[in-house]
């Protein structure tokens, strides 16, 4: 609970936004981020203090702009009865798409100290880092500002590839920033104050740069930036103009 709940969602009403998930219109939008200077000064992609946050649902501009890339999926192609991992995954955003586009969802999280009450019982424990899951099981893999808080990455980037189908795809958003050709890594003694200042976020163990599109190559994946070119939609659903959605492909 926080202090948003306890104020009535009328007060936030309005026809100026309107959440694509939850179809709730706004006006305001609760905030959410940190406003660290590195953050400005790197121009950190995900990250920042901004009010995104939808009142009714939650949903944040993050889970907004990949519901739009389903969407465009879908146009194309069928998701009726591909199956999906989600990895810590966004309540809203994840039931939205399991019954929007026919999904058959698994979710798992880690229950570390903080999170253990976090998900209902749908959510499994799981650590992305050594799956529990048979080889080629799933057609997409949603794993969404996750990566840059496991202590070995290229293991869960490992293991998400493993886990794919042939043909299948991972959504591997993470804080990126296009100005570090190489991505920055905690040092094993950093303290949360350094982390904050070089990293973004005291919780995170990574920065990651350009060269995050070669750690993917790496482990075999085909990665693939997509941008949603739809002003007045960004606009209107309040998603980041410079985030994109960082597809990962098998």
């Amino acid at each position: 609970m926080n202090i948003y709940d306890f104020i009535p969602d009328f007060f936030f009403g309005g026809t100026k936004f309107e959440c694509n998930i939850c179809g709730f219109k706004a006006n305001k939008w609760l905030p959410r981020g940190h406003n660290y200077p590195i953050i400005r000064e790197l121009n950190i992609i995900g990250a920042g203090k901004r009010n995104v946050d939808c009142k009714k649902c939650g949903s944040s501009d993050r889970d907004r702009l990949i519901f739009e890339y389903f969407k465009d999926l879908n146009n194309s192609a069928s998701l009726k009865n591909k199956t999906l991992l989600h990895v810590a995954p966004e309540k809203t955003l994840s039931q939205k798409l399991e019954y929007r586009f026919d999904l058959k969802v698994y979710r798992i999280d880690y229950r570390a100290k903080g999170y253990r009450f976090v998900y209902d019982k749908s959510v499994i424990h799981g650590d992305v880092q050594q799956l529990q899951f048979e080889d080629e099981q799933f057609n997409i893999v949603i794993c969404n500002h996750v990566l840059e808080h496991v202590k070995d990455d290229n293991k869960a980037i490992s293991e998400i590839h493993r886990v794919l189908k042939k043909g299948g795809f991972a959504i591997l958003q993470v804080p990126i920033s296009m100005e570090l050709s190489k991505s920055i890594e905690a040092e094993e003694n950093w303290s949360r104050n350094e982390k904050k200042q070089n990293l973004g976020q005291h919780d995170h163990l990574r920065l990651y740069g350009q060269d995050f599109k070669t750690k993917l190559f790496q482990h075999q994946f085909e990665p693939l930036f997509w941008h949603f070119n739809n002003p007045e939609n960004i606009k209107q659903f309040r998603i980041n103009s410079s985030e994109f959605v960082i597809i990962a492909s098998k």
